[in-house]
């Protein structure tokens, strides 16, 4: 599963944000809690940035960090477990700092994980008669959040899916131009080799009857390097073909990247821009 960045501006983040957002809401609805808020799990920075807040008193927050570990969300989110605290004045584990603005002394707070990944926090407080939160009331919560950690778990194996079959099928496409390219070499390679084999074995007929210390022997040498030299090629065009429009994997083969450059230079050699370069290979 790919990594998820549920803090990033793209249009899935917002869908992640927007299903987590709903999962609170439910929460708020079956626990009867006035104010809830959303943290949202930021990777890079191993952070939580609040994303919402519900409440009826008119609270500026958005947006209010907390590292690992500190404050009580921070510490929720640094044991990746549910918490239920029905008085936090009496609770050993937090402190109230920071609690001042809730009308109650109790509150939920569970993190939202998937695929073994801290997503975000959802914390509910405030219950609507003024007690605190019952056991029931955290088992219900639960459940929601772990329904929403596994829907949301599901989108994203498939947005997975999804992200993988349109790679295929640029690859498909890719090989699909790969093997009509391969087609069109082995026919252009066709179209050469019947006239090169007879010139080729002409040459090397008149280089039989030239004299040993010829300017002419010296001319058709060089042309039977050259001609080599477009044998090699439309060799390699042919082996190309063969490899792109064969599913067989052992027909594959490694070449050798000094040989090759090689053959490049030798090409280039020829080239009278070339004439006066003295050229020096020194392969590792």
């Amino acid at each position: 599963m790919s990594q998820i960045k549920i803090a990033d501006k793209t249009e899935t983040a917002f869908m992640y944000k927007d299903f987590l957002n709903r999962a609170l809401k439910d929460i708020m609805a079956l626990v009867r809690a006035e104010c809830g808020s959303l943290f949202l799990f930021d990777s890079q920075n191993k952070e939580l940035v609040m994303n919402s807040f519900y409440n009826s008193s008119p609270l500026h927050i958005i947006g209010l960090k907390h590292h690992l570990g500190e404050g009580v969300s921070g510490k929720v989110a640094d044991i990746l477990a549910p918490v239920l605290v029905k008085d936090i004045d009496s609770d050993s584990r937090f402190s109230r700092n920071g609690f001042s603005h809730y009308r109650t002394k109790s509150f939920i707070s569970i993190p939202i994980v998937c695929a073994q990944e801290l997503l975000g926090l959802i914390n509910v407080t405030d219950k609507a008669n003024g007690g605190p939160f019952s056991e029931d009331d955290l088992s219900g919560a639960v459940v929601i959040a772990k329904y929403a950690a596994l829907a949301l778990e599901n989108i994203i194996r498939y947005s997975d899916i999804k992200k993988e079959k349109e790679i295929l099928a640029k690859q498909k496409l890719c090989l699909e131009k790969y093997a009509s390219v391969g087609k069109l070499a082995a026919g252009i390679v066709h179209e050469i080799n019947n006239p090169l084999d007879g010139i080729i074995r002409y040459t090397n007929m008149l280089l039989h009857q030239s004299g040993v210390n010829t300017v002419i022997r010296e001319y058709l040498t060089e042309v039977k390097k050259g001609l080599g030299r477009i044998a090699n090629i439309t060799k390699s065009l042919l082996e190309f073909s063969h490899q792109v429009n064969s599913n067989a994997a052992e027909t594959r083969k490694y070449i050798d990247i000094h040989e090759l450059i090689a053959e490049a230079l030798d090409l280039l050699g020829s080239h009278s821009a070339f004439s006066k370069i003295k050229l020096i290979k020194q392969f590792s």
